[in-house]
């Protein structure tokens, strides 16, 4: 266990000559080959806030346990950008996971694990991009990310579990969600997605078991193709939710719904997509077969068999 924060000599990698890389392994092996057992950083329960200061550019980390600290996990300062981050895990912390305060930038995470946390289990990161991830146990949030993370993409992680200060996940910026999971069960207030200041998305997401699935409060957000389910009301806030035309989801009792702007819970959309030239055979019947001998209409000129013009 570290008797002090764990510091870094400031030596950065680049995009041309590489990644500094540090991989845990097993002492077992002989010759220290990576097996993915994990080299832990304990804080004992000591005072360490964090236990690790990320400094440097262009830094992978693979195999490491962030756990036990008094505070943070892990807090980044200036300067510590282009990290990559490989099975790691940031739990039992005193507060935060990560406590990223809009530092670290252009990090990118592959099936890591931020659990037990008192706090949330990432606050604020900067832009990010996690991969297979989950998010559960955490005392407060999965993850409250503001304005510092505009434009990250969180593809395909699970949130579930977390005690809620005020949802599973807090988003205040423009980050997006490609296929994620999103649980209610076991929060306070049971808010699935809390959707901020910022024009945030959830493209084939499942969120389910929440009292309220998704809340918006005072910036665009896009749903899309995504499924509800166990959810008291699946989205409130519903001005502020703008849905794909052509999205069908199932609501609480399992009945298809064709959602859109506005209108989570209509039976049709406000546009009518069989008069607008869209290209599709009879989409309010989920007959999506592209018309054949169909005219573009951008310029009037392009006569095309697949709906599609130049």
């Amino acid at each position: 266990s570290p008797s002090t924060t764990v510091d870094m000599d400031g030596n950065s990698g680049s995009d041309t000559a590489g990644y500094i890389k540090f991989i845990g392994c097993s002492t077992n092996s002989g010759d220290g080959s990576p097996d993915g057992t994990m080299y832990v950083l304990d804080g004992a329960s000591s005072s360490l806030d964090p236990i690790f200061n990320p400094v440097a550019d262009y830094i992978w980390m693979e195999n490491f346990r962030f756990t036990n600290a008094s505070g943070d996990g892990v807090a980044p300062s200036s300067g510590a950008d282009y990290w990559i981050w490989i099975n790691c895990e940031f739990n039992n912390n005193g507060d935060d996971g990560i406590s990223g305060d809009g530092y670290g930038n252009r990090w990118e995470f592959y099936v890591c694990r931020f659990h037990g946390n008192s706090g949330d289990g990432y606050y604020k990161p900067g832009i990010w991009h996690p991969v297979l991830c989950s998010f559960y146990n955490n005392g407060s949030r999965g993850l409250y990310s503001s304005y510092q993370g505009n434009d990250g993409v969180v593809r395909r992680c699970m949130f579930y579990d977390n005690g809620d200060s005020d949802s599973n996940i807090r988003v205040d910026c423009r980050l997006h969600f490609d296929s994620c999971v999103f649980d209610g069960t076991g929060q306070t207030s049971e808010i699935g997605v809390r959707f901020g200041s910022g024009h945030a998305s959830a493209i084939g997401c499942r969120i389910t078991n929440c009292t309220t699935g998704v809340y918006a409060t005072s910036r665009a957000a896009l749903l899309g193709w995504c499924l509800f389910d166990g959810n008291t009301d699946n989205t409130t806030q519903d001005a502020y939710l703008y849905h794909l035309p052509f999205e069908t989801s199932l609501d609480d009792s399992g009945r298809k719904d064709t959602f859109s702007q506005g209108n989570p819970s209509g039976s049709t959309n406000k546009f009518d997509p069989d008069t607008g030239g869209d290209g599709y055979n009879d989409p309010s019947n989920d007959d999506y077969n592209l018309k054949t001998g169909f005219t573009y209409n951008g310029d009037g000129n392009d006569t095309v068999g697949l709906g599609v013009g130049s």
